[in-house]
C-alpha cells in the first residue's frame, strides 16, 4: 500500500518502479537534487518523504569547539553521491567563511577508503564526512586510518558517531524513523502524497563518542 525507501540511491529505484502506488522516502538530504521531488513544497506526483538535510556548520562549529587547534579539516566523502557532493559544498563555503582550510578526498567505492583517507591523514588536524552512505558502511576502516593518525572524524549521523565517529550535530535516525512513519500512517489513513509536502527533519542531536575522545586528547567539559 505504500513503499519506505531509506537514502538517495534507494528511493531514486523506487521512483522508478511505480507512478501508482505512494513512495514515503525516508532519510534523503536532497530530493530536489536526486530528481525526487520538483520542489520541496510541490509533491504533485507519487512520492513524499522526509529529508535529513543535516546541519552542516554546526558540525564544523562543534569540531572547532572540541579541537579549537584545527587548522585544516579533510572532507571525505563519495564522488557519485549527490548527497555528500551538496554538503560539501556547504562546507567549503563555510570553511572558507571561518577562515579553515580543507583539502579534498573522494572515493568512488568502499574498497579506495583507506588509500585515500590515508593519504589525507597526514595533510590534516581532523575529517569531516556527511551521512554519506558507501563510508558509513565501512566506518571500522576509516576509524583505524584516523586512529593511528590520531586525528577525530566528524561526521552527519549518529550511526557514524556508535561506529566510532568522534562527534556530530546530526542524524537521530530513531526520531527520523518516527518522522517518516507518521507521515506514511497520514497517506495510509487516506490524506493524498499532494497534501503531504517534503518535511524537513524535526530534531537533530549533538553526539560524541567518550571513547574516542578519550582515546584523541579531546576533553569534554561538564
Amino acid at each position: 500500500d505504500v513503499l519506505i525507501p531509506i537514502a538517495t540511491g534507494t528511493a531514486q529505484v523506487a521512483a522508478t518502479t511505480t507512478k501508482d502506488i505512494p513512495i514515503v522516502f525516508s532519510a534523503v538530504s536532497t530530493p530536489v537534487e536526486s530528481g525526487l521531488v520538483e520542489s520541496l513544497d510541490k509533491t504533485d506526483g507519487n512520492i513524499t518523504g522526509i529529508s535529513d538535510n543535516i546541519p552542516v556548520e554546526d558540525i564544523l562549529d562543534l569540531a572547532l569547539e572540541l579541537k579549537p587547534e584545527i587548522k585544516t579539516i579533510g572532507l571525505l566523502y563519495t564522488s557519485s553521491e549527490v548527497n555528500s557532493q551538496v554538503k560539501m559544498e556547504r562546507a567549503k563555503k563555510y570553511l572558507d567563511k571561518i577562515g579553515i582550510k580543507y583539502k579534498e578526498g573522494t572515493i568512488i567505492n568502499t574498497s579506495d577508503l583507506q588509500q585515500v583517507a590515508s593519504s589525507l591523514a597526514s595533510e590534516v588536524d581532523a575529517f569531516f564526512t556527511t551521512d554519506d552512505n558507501t563510508i558509513a558502511s565501512a566506518m571500522p576502516t576509516y576509524v583505524q586510518v584516523a586512529n593511528e593518525a590520531k586525528i577525530p572524524i566528524f561526521v552527519g549521523a549518529d550511526s557514524m558517531v556508535i561506529d566510532g565517529g568522534t562527534a556530530t550535530v546530526g542524524i537521530d535516525y530513531t526520531l527520523l524513523g518516527k518522522q517518516t512513519a507518521q507521515m506514511a500512517i497520514r497517506i495510509l489513513n487516506g490524506s493524498s502524497v499532494s497534501e503531504n509536502p517534503v518535511e524537513q527533519m524535526s530534531k537533530y542531536s549533538k553526539l560524541i563518542n567518550t571513547d574516542q575522545a578519550e582515546l584523541l586528547g579531546i576533553e569534554i567539559s561538564d
